[in-house]
């Protein structure tokens, strides 16, 4: 049996199926137990907000229900502000192109430029153009087998480029 370019092998050497190339879009969101902690206690004190404040509408001795409205009040403003810096990272790839959002900062790059450097090592992978700051992804945070086949799958679009440009350049 012959083996295609485009065939992979299996662990006793046998062929298996011809490599596919990865469907076009994909978007991997951080996992974060924590939200949903912080959502529940920002709804709680929300409600708990809103009774405090028809009790001091309605009663006579209201000064101890304006006082727990007003607390109540800044620790749901409290919890908002604890939800919003907790936003996850969301990795998305559309062909070739990575986007890595974290903390409202955003990286791009393209998996199959040979300028861009990527470095793996136990459960992560960092991306880096030229001299900038690397983007971390961590497997926790991802699909990891799905998400390292579609950057193996670009990566080697990237260095055949890299020999291109070599062979080119070297005549």
């Amino acid at each position: 049996m012959s083996r295609t370019p485009r065939q992979g092998r299996g662990r006793n050497g046998s062929a298996t199926a011809p490599l596919q190339p990865p469907s076009q879009r994909y978007r991997f969101v951080a996992p974060r137990r924590g939200r949903a902690v912080l959502m529940g206690l920002l709804l709680a004190a929300i409600v708990f907000t809103a009774f405090a404040a028809y009790s001091a509408a309605t009663e006579i001795e209201s000064r101890p229900w304006i006082i727990t409205s007003v607390a109540s009040a800044l620790a749901a403003v409290a919890l908002w502000a604890l939800l919003q810096s907790s936003i996850p990272q969301v990795v998305t790839i559309e062909n070739s192109i990575i986007e890595i959002t974290n903390r409202g900062h955003s990286e791009r790059f393209d998996l199959a430029d040979p300028t861009v450097e990527i470095l793996g090592r136990d459960g992560e992978i960092a991306f880096r153009c030229y001299d900038g700051r690397f983007s971390i992804v961590r497997a926790r945070d991802v699909q990891w087998k799905v998400f390292t086949d579609v950057v193996m799958h670009y990566q080697h679009h990237a260095d055949r480029k890299a020999e291109e440009r070599k062979e080119r350049y070297s005549r």
